[in-house]
C-alpha cells in the first residue's frame, strides 16, 4: 500500500522524495485534507478529502501509513522544508502486486485498523463510545427472550455484566458503577433479585447471554455500525433509507419463518435506522427482483408490523419517492445473488443511490456507480451458498 507521503507526492504531481513528500503533506495539512485510496477504486491512485468527509463515510476510504516518514524527514532535513521541491511529473515507487491484490477485498477492514493505529498520519480522532452506543450494545449481547442456538439463560450480577461489556470497550470507558446505574434506570431488564448460586447468594438478574460464537466484534467493528448511524441522520432531509428482507422457501415451519422476518425487520429498524421495510415470503435469492411477490401471497404481512409490503410495494415506493432512495439489506444473499437482476434493478430505479449490506458486525456500503460498473464489487453478491440465518 502506498504511504501518506507517496501518495500526497502524487497528488501534487511531484517525483518521490523525501523533501516533496513533507512538503506536499504539510500542503494537505494547510488545507485540512488527508490523502486515502477510495475503498473500491485504483489502489494506485490516491485522491485527497476533507477529515469531515472521512469521519461522515470511512467504509468509502482507506487511510495511508506515512508518520514515520515525515518522523524521519523533520529529523534529516533543514528547517526550509520548501527547497529543492521537484516539481516533475509523480514517479511511485513500484507497487507490490500481491498487496493490491488482496487490498481490494480487505479495504474495509483495513479502514478501520489503520485508524486506530498510532504510525499513520492525520488520523481522525476515535469517537469514544457513548451512553447510548453502550447501552445498544448491552441490549445486543444481554437479550431480554430466548433465542434457540443463540442465547444461554445466566444469572448475573453486576460485576459479572460489567466484565463482558467492558471486553468490547476501550479501556475505561465505563465502570462498573456506571453501567449497573444505566441497565437499573433503562429497567428492560426489570429489578435485581436474590438467588442462590455454586458461589454463594448474590443480586442479580436472569439474562438471555449471546453465546460467545456469535459476539465475534470490537468497539472498532462497532464504530464502523455507530458511523453509519450518523451518516443516515445527516443525510435523512435527502435521502430515504429503506429496509428490504427475504426468507427462503425452506423446509421450517410457517411460525419459524415468520419469526425470522420479523426479528430481520427489527433489526433493521433499531440497528440501522430504516424509515420503513420491506420483505419477500418463500422467494429464491436469485428471483428476479422485478417480478418478485408480483402475484405472491400478502396474508403473511398481516403478521409483521414493521413490513409495509412486498417487493411490488418496495418499487412502488421507491418510483413515488420525492427523495432519493438508501437500500438495507441483511448480507448480500438477503437481496439478490444474481448480477443481471441486481443490475437490472439499479437501472430501473434511477432515485437508489446506495446499497447497504449489514455483515452483522459491520456495515458494508456500495454507491450506484460502483454496482452498475465495478465487477468487483457485483460479484459478492453472487454468493451461491446454504441459507443462512439473517435473524441473528
Amino acid at each position: 500500500m502506498l504511504s501518506a507521503g507517496q501518495a500526497s507526492c502524487f497528488i501534487y504531481g511531484l517525483k518521490y522524495s523525501q523533501e516533496n513528500a513533507f512538503w506536499s503533506l504539510e500542503k494537505l495539512r494547510t488545507a485540512n485534507l488527508i490523502p486515502v485510496l477510495l475503498a473500491h477504486g485504483d489502489p494506485t491512485c490516491p485522491v485527497a478529502i476533507s477529515r469531515t468527509k472521512y469521519e461522515m463515510e470511512p467504509w468509502r476510504f482507506t487511510l495511508l501509513p506515512g508518520a514515520e516518514l515525515q518522523q524521519s524527514f523533520t529529523a534529516s532535513t533543514s528547517a526550509d522544508s520548501t527547497t529543492n521541491i521537484s516539481i516533475n511529473a509523480a514517479i511511485l515507487p513500484s507497487p507490490d502486486p500481491d498487496a493490491y491484490s488482496t487490498s481490494r477485498f480487505t479495504r474495509a477492514e483495513s479502514a478501520s485498523t489503520i485508524s486506530t493505529n498510532p504510525s499513520t498520519v492525520m488520523v481522525p480522532e476515535s469517537v469514544a463510545p457513548s451512553r447510548v452506543s453502550i447501552m445498544d450494545l448491552t441490549k445486543g449481547i444481554l437479550l431480554t427472550e430466548s433465542v434457540e442456538g443463540i442465547t444461554d439463560e445466566v444469572f448475573l450480577d453486576e460485576h459479572q455484566v460489567h466484565e463482558i461489556i467492558s471486553s468490547y470497550l476501550p479501556d475505561g470507558a465505563v465502570s462498573e458503577f456506571q453501567l449497573a446505574d444505566w441497565v437499573a434506570k433503562d429497567g428492560l431488564w426489570g429489578g435485581t433479585k436474590r438467588r442462590r448460586t455454586s458461589e454463594g447468594r448474590k443480586h442479580g438478574r436472569v439474562y438471555h447471554l449471546v453465546k460467545e460464537a456469535h459476539r465475534d466484534y470490537t468497539w472498532i467493528d462497532l464504530h464502523n455500525v455507530h458511523q453509519f448511524r450518523r451518516h443516515v441522520r445527516l443525510t435523512e432531509t435527502t435521502i430515504c433509507t429503506i429496509g428490504y428482507v427475504r426468507r427462503s422457501n425452506t423446509k421450517d415451519t410457517t411460525q419459524a419463518k415468520m419469526k425470522s422476518i420479523e426479528l430481520q425487520s427489527t433489526k433493521l429498524k433499531n440497528k440501522l435506522l430504516c424509515e420503513k421495510i420491506f420483505g419477500s415470503y418463500n422467494t429464491s435469492s436469485s428471483s428476479d427482483l422485478q417480478s418478485r411477490d408480483y402475484n405472491g401471497n400478502r396474508k403473511w404481512l398481516h403478521d409483521i408490523q414493521l413490513c409495509s409490503g412486498n417487493t411490488q410495494d418496495m418499487h412502488e415506493f421507491i418510483s413515488s419517492s420525492n427523495r432519493k432512495i438508501r437500500l438495507v439489506t441483511i448480507d448480500f444473499a438477503g437481496f439478490c445473488t444474481n448480477i443481471d437482476h441486481l443490475r437490472k434493478f439499479f437501472i430501473v430505479n434511477k432515485s437508489v443511490v446506495e446499497i447497504v449490506i449489514d455483515m452483522g458486525h459491520k456495515v458494508e456500503v456500495y454507491t450506484r456507480r460502483q454496482i452498475l460498473k465495478d465487477d468487483n464489487v457485483v460479484a459478492k453478491f453472487n454468493c451461491r451458498i446454504p441459507c443462512v440465518n439473517r435473524s441473528k
